[in-house]
């Protein structure tokens, strides 16, 4: 009896590996078709709509033209900067406002943390968010575009949580030692934590790459991020009746190819960048222990 149980649990052990290594496989091929499409309509300089998913022949041609045009150089770089911006500052709040909810001692901590829940849970929307933005006198400005993306609660809390599970021996220790609390943040709380603010910073990132709607509300004139000009080039009439000098020998899909080619390595920049910090250095590693 033992022996016909094990082997069924065995079988149906198996039957779930098959299942799992199938669904993977299944997930894979949903990402990367896709791009593998798009990258032989780019390569190709011909528009194609079935599933031709290797070139038959590369041209370069409409890689030349988008790192050629002005207009989306000067949209590139507008992404990349208000994306290392966002980056940057939102990890400096998150981590310090993560920092601070966890000082139990601290009064009003609980009053801010469900401050924070708040927001979490009702999101006002574009319209208020336009109309205080309005009043502040933001328009037509970065700062609109930046500061929302800097401020996200679930980043706080998911930093909190892992700070609150740090050693509290090494916390001790280092206080014994004279440590004050921002000696504890920067010597003890931001190496152990190297993981956690990679994946909030891929996050940060993420979001401020991908941002479309607040560049049309709060733009300045003539900045245009690489989405926006992605979506421009896509929108119908954009070419006007009489198709302009620089499209002739393009083909107009491989040109629009080439331009999410371009916005989707960047992303992939960003992903290997922050994978090289979910790996603790040794002497983190030794201390953690």
């Amino acid at each position: 009896m033992r022996g016909t149980g094990f082997k069924k649990a065995k079988g149906a052990r198996k039957a779930f590996l098959i299942f799992n290594t199938l669904f993977m496989v299944f997930l894979c091929a949903a990402v990367i078709v896709p791009i593998l499409k798009i990258l032989s309509s780019a390569l190709g300089n011909k528009g194609t709509y079935g599933l031709e998913l290797l070139p038959r022949r590369i041209d370069l041609i409409p890689f030349e033209r988008v790192l050629g045009m002005y207009r989306t150089k000067r949209a590139f770089l507008v992404s990349l900067g208000t994306t290392a911006a966002v980056t940057l500052i939102g990890l400096i709040i998150s981590s310090i406002s993560a920092y601070i909810l966890m000082q139990r001692d601290m009064p009003g901590a609980k009053l801010f943390g469900y401050m924070l829940l708040v927001t979490l849970v009702f999101n006002v929307g574009f319209i208020p968010e336009y109309l205080a933005m309005k009043k502040l006198g933001l328009q037509y400005s970065y700062l609109p575009i930046v500061l929302p993306l800097c401020l996200n609660a679930a980043n706080i809390f998911l930093l909190r949580n892992y700070f609150e599970q740090l050693p509290q021996s090494i916390m001790d220790a280092a206080e014994i030692d004279g440590c004050t609390p921002i000696d504890k943040f920067f010597m003890i709380v931001l190496p152990l934590s190297r993981a956690p603010l990679a994946v909030i910073g891929l996050f940060f990132a993420s979001a401020a790459w991908n941002e479309y709607i607040r560049f049309i509300l709060y733009s300045p004139p003539n900045a245009e991020n690489l989405q926006y000009v992605i979506r421009d080039w896509t929108a119908p009439g954009c070419l006007g009746v009489v198709a302009p000098d620089w499209l002739r020998g393009l083909n107009y899909q491989s040109f629009i190819c080439a331009n999410v080619i371009l916005g989707v390595l960047a992303a992939v920049v960003f992903v290997t960048f922050f994978m090289h910090f979910f790996k603790l250095p040794k002497d983190v590693e030794l201390l953690e222990k």
